[in-house]
């Protein structure tokens, strides 16, 4: 059966060298940088449009499955997030195929080495390592390794056959949209409820400071009329004197 590699992790954790080790291995195989998938100048994290690099992976992937290439490897630092690994294997067409599964880790320490061997200029980030392993996958130290003993421990995993069938893959996957899907609904529909409990205490508090500004003015009122009438009592006793 057709196997699907992916390997995934932060920048500078050796992705690429190790997915390219790993597609030079096998014969009759077919390799995608996710880099390659959206290319664009200027690159933001804050443009919607970047949500069209998960067709491209998704259209490239199925096409190399389906033209009957035995293993399909694809190295991307995206499909570490859960949300743009579920999108893009949810639009894979081909249904003949078994995914395998990689996150490549390393220390901090390590991972500055390599990105300062690198020439990088931005600061080193740390967020893709925060981000939650996804069922099936193996977790991949690569520390203290070279590219080849990494790619090693990936073909031994991958010709031991233990791969996740698509139909296992895709039922997972739907499983996991339904119930993405569910919980954005439950928390629209706390939104109306949030915001009724939020316009009663508004009103409640209007109706209570409209009760202070009354009292003083009422107070002030009798205060006044107190006032008038000990005046007006005052001015008779004068007038009868």
């Amino acid at each position: 059966m057709k196997k699907l590699i992916i390997i995934s992790g932060g920048p500078c954790v050796g992705k690429s060298t190790v997915g390219k080790r790993v597609f030079e291995h096998y014969s009759n195989s077919a390799y995608c940088d996710g880099d390659w998938c959206w290319c664009v100048n200027p690159e933001s994290i804050r443009d919607n449009r970047q949500q069209y690099g998960d067709r491209n992976m998704a259209f490239l992937l199925s096409t190399y499955l389906e033209a009957g290439y035995d293993y399909v490897v694809f190295s991307s630092v995206v499909m570490t997030e859960p949300e743009t690994r579920e999108r893009v294997i949810r639009c894979i067409t081909s249904k003949d195929y078994e995914l395998y599964s990689f996150r490549l880790v390393c220390s901090e320490d390590t991972l500055k080495a390599r990105f300062d061997a690198k020439g990088g200029r931005a600061a080193v980030s740390f967020f893709w390592a925060e981000t939650p392993s996804t069922p099936g996958e193996q977790i991949v130290d690569t520390d203290g390794k070279t590219p080849e003993q990494v790619a090693r421990e990936i073909w031994r995993a991958v010709d031991k056959g233990e791969g996740i069938p698509a139909s296992v893959v895709m039922k997972e996957t739907k499983k996991a949209a339904a119930k993405k899907t569910a919980a954005a609904t439950e928390k629209k529909a706390e939104k109306p409820a949030a915001a009724k409990t939020t316009a009663k205490k508004t009103t409640a508090k209007k109706v209570t400071t409209e009760k202070a500004v009354k009292k003083p003015a009422a107070a002030a009122k009798k205060t006044t009329v107190t006032k008038t009438a000990a005046t007006k009592k005052a001015a008779g006793k004068k007038a009868k004197t």
